[in-house]
This record gives C-alpha cells, sequence and structure tokens, in this order.
C-alpha cells in the first residue's frame, strides 16, 4: 500500500477495510485523524504503530486475525514490510490489538475520504490461512495463454534464488525477465529449455533489490507466463 497525502492532513483516512454487510469491521491503513499507520478495530479501538503514515513510501501491510469461534473479540497483529522468508512472531508485531468480527467479512474496499488531493494505491491485495499463502501462493498469472503443447512452468522464489521448474515437449528457447511494479525490467537472461522436465537456478543476488512485489516473466515461441513474486 502507498499512500500519497502530500500535505500530512490528519483529518482523513486512507486504508483498505473490511465490510460486513453494510458495517465496516476493520480499516487497516491510516486511521481518521491519526498521523501513523495502524488498524481500527471498529468498535474495540484504534491502533497505531510507530511508522508515518505520511512517508510516501511503498509499504507491504500483513495483517494477521486469531479467530476465536465465539463471541469475543479477535486478536490482530499488523506487521510493517516484515521478511517475506520468515513468519514473524506475533510478539514482534508493529501493532497489536483486538478487532470484532465474529461474523466475519463479506467485502474488500480500498477507499480514502474527506480530503481533497490525496490517493491511496494498491498493487496487490492476498487472502490466505498461513503466512506461507500469502508470501509463496500456489495460483499464478498468466499473461497470455501458457502454451499450446502441454508446457508448464512453475517459478519458486526463496531468498536470491529463483528456481524454474518446467516441462516441454520440444528443444527451445526463452528469455527471463524481472519487472518491477511500474513494468520497468530489471534483469533479463536467455535460457535454453531442453525437452523433458528439468529445473534451472537463477542467482539474483547481484540486484540488490528492495523489498517490495515483483513480476518474474518468461517468454518462449508459445506465449508468456508470468508469476509474482514478494521480496
Amino acid at each position: 500500500m502507498q499512500i500519497d497525502n502530500p500535505n500530512s492532513l490528519a483529518n482523513s483516512w486512507q486504508g483498505l477495510s473490511l465490510f460486513n454487510g453494510s458495517e465496516e469491521r476493520v480499516l487497516i491503513g491510516k486511521d481518521w485523524e491519526k498521523l501513523n499507520l495502524g488498524f481500527n478495530g471498529s468498535n474495540v479501538g484504534s491502533f497505531i504503530s510507530s511508522t508515518s503514515a505520511f512517508s510516501g513510501e511503498l509499504n507491504w501491510l500483513v495483517f494477521k486475525i486469531e479467530t476465536s469461534g465465539d463471541v469475543a473479540n479477535e486478536n490482530a497483529y499488523l506487521w510493517l514490510n516484515p521478511d517475506p522468508a520468515v513468519e514473524p512472531n506475533t510478539s514482534s508485531s508493529d501493532v497489536s490489538g483486538q478487532v470484532q468480527i465474529n461474523g466475519g467479512f463479506d467485502r474488500i474496499v480500498c477507499h480514502l475520504g474527506n480530503t481533497a488531493g490525496i490517493s491511496s494505491s494498491f498493487d496487490e491485495i492476498r487472502l490466505g490461512y498461513s503466512f506461507n499463502q500469502v508470501t509463496q501462493p500456489e495460483t499464478v498469472t498468466t499473461i497470455q495463454p501458457q502454451t499450446t503443447n502441454g508446457e508448464y512452468f512453475r517459478i519458486h522464489h526463496q531468498g536470491d534464488e529463483l528456481v524454474i521448474a518446467y516441462g516441454s515437449s520440444t528443444d527451445s528457447d526463452a528469455q527471463l525477465r524481472l519487472l518491477n511494479m511500474n513494468g520497468t525490467c530489471l534483469y533479463h537472461k536467455n535460457l535454453y529449455f531442453e525437452k523433458g522436465i528439468h529445473r534451472q537456478s537463477v542467482d539474483l543476488g547481484n540486484l540488490s533489490l528492495q523489498k517490495g512485489v515483483y513480476i518474474v516473466s518468461i517468454i518462449n515461441e508459445d506465449g508468456a507466463y508470468s508469476q509474482k513474486i514478494i521480496r
């Protein structure tokens, strides 16, 4: 999430909310009249971090709700830009508090309000039952039809290493590209895929990538395959 509030106006809200019907149960981001990032637990209270909401930087927010299964409030935790390779402990969260969301939620709303000249940007929203599901999801995004002859690709990212698993019915040339969310190519490499099932590793350690979301794209004569990764 990226917040643009150039005049550092507190009398506004900017963030992502979980709604149940018409009721807003949780706001994650910049709460009304608050100066720092955090979350509002609806009828429970507002819980604020020490990170300014007015830095203009892109932040990766991870929000966890421990559902209780009863009428009691749920414990909630917010991390700002945690290491995606290691699941953080709740004790290390930037903000902790409670939310009242026993009935669940049926809508996700990205919104802001009350002040002209502000904006909020969201490059991706992920939901999961575990930290691993939101950092290494099994689903992928295909920009074009993946292939026409039964080929497949799967990309696994860990640390500075990209592991590409692929199956090909023929020998073929391909190109690997790494792009940021603005579409700028940060790295490219020509690859050669042999017939059969194989794995290749690509070391990205020399790129000094900042934390964020990136797109890995593999292009060959049959199409383009794309997958997002979080660093």
